[in-house]
């Protein structure tokens, strides 16, 4: 229940655009699921790539690719079947490549959706 809890207050900080807090909590998490489940986990493979989307924003793009790539390669080696949990290549990929994931976000054009 902890850990739910935890991921929802991550999930707000990060829509607040509290990115340093929702990262800390996300790292959290990770440790949390990866001591329990094991880093192969699925459960520990999302925290990872959700902790990568938060590093993404932060503008920590080499360590968030990392993170990506690590969980990409767990799920191709040890799930056989890295799509089923949203690491589907031509995914990894577009994250990967840095110059393009990294754009501005703009925050009027989402309010207006």
């Amino acid at each position: 229940m902890r850990v739910d809890l935890l991921t929802t207050l991550a999930e707000i900080l990060f829509e607040q655009r509290d990115l340093e807090r929702a990262g800390a909590i996300r790292r959290e998490i990770l440790e949390h699921s990866v001591r329990h489940s094991g880093a192969n986990h699925p459960s520990a493979l999302a925290v990872q790539a959700d902790l990568a989307a938060v590093l993404f924003e932060l503008g920590k793009d080499e360590e968030a690719a990392a993170l990506e790539r690590e969980a990409f390669e767990i799920a191709r080696t040890h799930l056989r079947a890295p799509r089923r949990f949203g690491f589907g290549e031509q995914a990894v990929h577009r994250r990967l490549d840095v110059a393009s994931y990294r754009r501005p976000f703009r925050w009027d054009a989402a309010k207006a959706c």
